[in-house]
């Protein structure tokens, strides 16, 4: 019954979406007038509500955080008041500046594909010139490309909420069509926000409580997802495990880091099962939801075929305290005085070069995990912490699923 009235809900919200995006279409005016009132209403509620919870629940430090936040965007919807004119012209220099982000992301992408001698270079290289493009043209004449901006955004929204739509109503099909449908009928946010946007956004761990429905342990194949309530971690991370050993990729070498900290050496760390989870949750003080996934035998061959065949390219990498620096504290360091774990760089080829928008620690796993001999992901776009989360979850709900398990482990106090 839950479940019905969530899809019900699910529905009414995709049905919303989908008159916004006509709008958009039809009046960008209407459209822009009414979005500025929402985000006007928004932010008095919002801050009206702070304040209460101020003095009634009395979490001051928490609470005093958000309510300055909300103080300065109540202030800044004051000073223009419900002028939309006046911040309509802001928008597409905001979407020129992120199109500038994302040809400087292409531009590093093209830098780490032509460095490992990678095959796409040039495809980077294009996308970070038409990016470049589009977002100075943006900034020099805002004005001109607002309804082009606001079409797009239109056509975005009636596609992904009329394939949102399709999906609810699937749930009415059998499991068999359902399956064969999602592989063509999937839509990702875009690639930029699919990498930027936190893991608490995708889900709810109350929620997820409540929904657990089965939790078998006959499974093969782990997929870890990470959280962290602040800074870079509070994006996500993922780690597979297979036969008892973890697989985790990043960017652990304190030594070859640059772009603050989000270029450089590429580590793959393999160790124990048990102990790397138990030096994750009582020393790293992570969040960890575990997905176990049930195989056949011929997917376990795939699985083991590919792990063997990223291994041919590892060559052995010794942290800090491996090398007998005993004052070595860098997280390489702690989890291999905690596990004793083996850990490797790449001679060539891909992941031999971490970069956070590209050869992360997402597409490692996925590396291994995802491929036609398999069908175990049958999503499309941007790979990340978040794609993965909300694929996983929607499988494990499903009753004929090969996600036959879901594990929260570790302190959720102030995460999620």
């Amino acid at each position: 019954m839950n479940k019905r009235i969530g899809s019900i809900n699910n529905l009414i919200f995709d049905i919303f979406l989908l008159i916004i995006g006509l709008i958009c279409i039809m009046s960008q005016f209407i459209i822009w007038n009414f979005s500025w009132f929402v985000m006007f209403i928004s932010i008095v509620f919002l801050s009206f509500n702070q304040f209460l919870l101020l003095f009634i629940v009395k979490k001051i430090p928490k609470n005093f955080t958000n309510i300055s936040k909300l103080i300065a965007g109540f202030i800044f919807l004051f000073y223009l008041g419900f002028e939309t004119d006046e911040v309509i012209i802001f928008i597409p220099y905001v979407v020129g500046w992120w199109a500038l982000l994302i040809s400087l992301i292409q531009f590093i992408n093209y830098y780490v594909y032509r460095k490992d001698c990678l095959r796409g270079a040039f495809y980077r290289f294009l996308l970070a010139i038409i990016s470049l493009g589009i977002g100075l043209y943006l900034i020099l004449n805002p004005m001109g490309m607002l309804p082009i901006l606001t079409s797009v955004a239109g056509i975005y929204l009636i596609i992904s909420s009329i394939i949102s739509i399709f999906a609810g109503i699937k749930e009415i099909m059998s499991d068999a069509l359902r399956k064969k449908i999602t592989k063509h009928t999937n839509i990702s946010v875009p690639i930029f926000l699919a990498a930027i946007i936190p893991m608490r956004a995708f889900m709810s761990i109350n929620t997820l409580k409540k929904q657990n429905i089965k939790n078998s342990e006959d499974f093969d194949f782990e997929v870890f997802i990470y959280l962290k309530g602040h800074g870079p971690e509070s994006l996500g991370h993922v780690d597979i495990a297979y036969k008892g050993k973890i697989f985790s990729y990043g960017l652990h070498d304190p030594q070859n880091r640059s772009l603050h900290g989000t270029l450089g050496d590429g580590v793959l760390i393999v160790a124990d099962r048990g102990s790397f989870l138990k030096q994750h949750i009582e020393v790293e003080k992570k969040l960890i939801i575990s997905y176990g996934i049930k195989l056949s035998d011929i997917q376990k061959k795939v699985i083991e075929k590919r792990i063997t065949n990223l291994m041919e390219r590892a060559i052995d990498w010794k942290c800090s305290l491996a090398n007998l620096n005993a004052d070595a504290s860098d997280y390489a360091s702690r989890v291999f005085k905690a596990t004793d774990a083996k850990m490797y760089k790449f001679s060539q080829g891909k992941f031999r070069t971490y970069f956070v928008f590209s050869t992360n620690c997402v597409l490692l796993a996925d590396h291994i995990a995802r491929s036609k001999e398999l069908a175990l992901f049958d999503f499309n776009g941007m790979v990340s912490p978040g794609s993965y989360i909300s694929f996983l979850n929607n499988e494990y709900l499903r009753p004929t699923s090969s996600v036959v398990s879901r594990i929260i482990m570790g302190d959720e106090n102030g995460r999620c």
